[in-house]
């Protein structure tokens, strides 16, 4: 049970941080500021989606990425008009937008994470292998994938099983870090020292860091067409990254026979 000098230090930051100028979409907390997070080497980077900024909820801790999807889903897109008809796969999927989905009231919503030892994750997550999806061809009309191919050596095999599983019309928001500063991707598979990952993609667990040009051509080369949504710049009272885009990507509808 948490101390009351935790509850003490939880209340001072609350206090610290709170005012008019922003508000958390996930728990209404108003906020002057947010918290920092992130690494300074993504900003050498030049890494959009990274990086050391203020992007923490005071209250509940979400980030700007993860407040920008949700407000592009439900503000946007308004996913909720027609939730009863959408079958919904959320991979790895971030708390408090999971909490916020889950309560829709989707015709299915499945979350999914690749279990990994002294990590917990919520009741009913499914553990998946995006490079091997155990549902069959065109189980989902929607699919989340925020922040998750970086980590993945065998990306094209992922986006493979991606638009497999995704039914034809249905959309997937599939969001990487991007380099601002490079246009082709920067990838190296023989570099496996954690050290040497964070200085050349600015986290010990990524295996790439995306290219602004080579990864939109990447998501059509795997078969999907491409919408670069420039939507944050509505949503900057709630935090999210004003130069942040959405990676919308539809499965082409099967041509008639």
């Amino acid at each position: 049970m948490p101390s009351l000098t935790h509850y003490a230090k939880r209340i001072q930051k609350l206090v610290t941080h709170v005012g008019f100028r922003y508000q958390c979409p996930f728990c209404s907390f108003l906020a002057s500021d947010w918290m920092w997070a992130g690494s300074e080497i993504e900003n050498e980077l030049g890494v959009i989606g990274g990086g050391k900024r203020r992007t923490l909820c005071p209250k509940c801790y979400s980030r700007d990425r993860e407040r920008l999807i949700y407000l592009f889903l439900t503000k946007s897109l308004e996913i909720q008009k027609s939730a009863s008809n959408l079958r919904v796969l959320h991979v790895a999927p971030e708390i408090q937008l999971f909490k916020k989905l889950k309560a829709i009231g989707f015709d299915k919503y499945v979350y999914s994470d690749y279990f990994m030892p002294g990590y917990s994750y919520p009741a009913g997550t499914v553990h998946m292998d995006i490079t091997q999806i155990e549902f069959p061809d065109s189980s989902f009309d929607l699919i989340l994938c925020n922040h998750v191919l970086e980590h993945i050596p065998s990306v094209q095999v992922a986006l493979s099983e991606l638009i497999r599983v995704l039914n034809p019309g249905g959309r997937a928001i599939l969001q990487v870090p991007i380099s601002s500063k490079n246009p082709e991707t920067i990838e190296d598979p023989t570099i496996t020292d954690p050290t040497e990952r964070l200085q050349k993609y600015g986290q010990w667990d990524h295996v790439r860091l995306f290219g602004h040009l080579a990864y939109p051509e990447l998501l059509r080369e795997s078969g999907f067409e491409l919408e670069l949504v420039p939507v944050s710049q509505d949503f900057l009272r709630f935090g999210v990254n004003p130069k942040e885009l959405i990676y919308l990507a539809t499965k082409p509808n099967l041509s008639p026979r």
